[in-house]
């Protein structure tokens, strides 16, 4: 079923021309930025509470850089683009359903139970708007979710510990 929604959904974004938010606009034009080799530079202002309005601004004064990091690694598949950055939120939408089906599986134990709540996350309306444009929501609520889903009351082991807590960081990195 993934890989349906995936095919969908990157079906649909062929015609996308708009990377959505203005949240997200700043996320790709920073990522095209660093991919080029600029580093943190902005090629606009988001708004005029910044310490230094001027252009080109540095971007990390006003928002985590987090998704532009992410998304400058597409550089060898060919640049950091609006499709490909949406490729890259889609599957953010799929971690995001996975970690769903993982909490209902430690929970309840319950497979049908589990599904359920892997489908409502893969195709629920927030998260099937949110794959459209590179905005750091779907980010943040994969990493929390898996947060989440990794981190319990028993100890689990230092692997899983650690990497509960790097899911805490990327969390950080993505939302203000």
């Amino acid at each position: 079923m993934a890989i349906v929604v995936v095919a969908v959904r990157l079906a649909l974004a062929r015609w996308l021309s708009y990377c959505g938010t203005p949240d997200a606009c700043y996320y790709l034009g920073m990522a095209q930025n660093l991919a080029a080799g600029r580093g943190f530079r902005a090629r606009f202002l988001y708004d005029f509470q910044q310490a230094h309005p001027a252009l080109p601004n540095t971007g990390v004064e006003y928002w985590r850089p987090g998704i532009s990091l992410l998304l400058a690694a597409l550089r060898p598949l060919g640049g950091a683009t609006l499709h490909g950055s949406i490729a890259i939120t889609t599957l953010a939408g799929v971690l995001f359903a996975a970690a769903a089906w993982h909490i209902a599986m430690r929970c309840y134990g319950n497979r049908r139970l589990a599904l359920g709540a892997f489908t409502l996350c893969l195709v629920g309306p927030a998260v099937w708007v949110g794959s459209i444009s590179p905005d750091s929501t779907l980010y943040y609520g994969a990493a929390v979710a898996w947060f989440l889903a990794l981190f319990t009351v028993r100890r689990q082991g230092l692997w899983q510990d650690l990497l509960a807590l790097g899911c805490v960081g990327a969390a950080y990195l993505h939302q203000e």
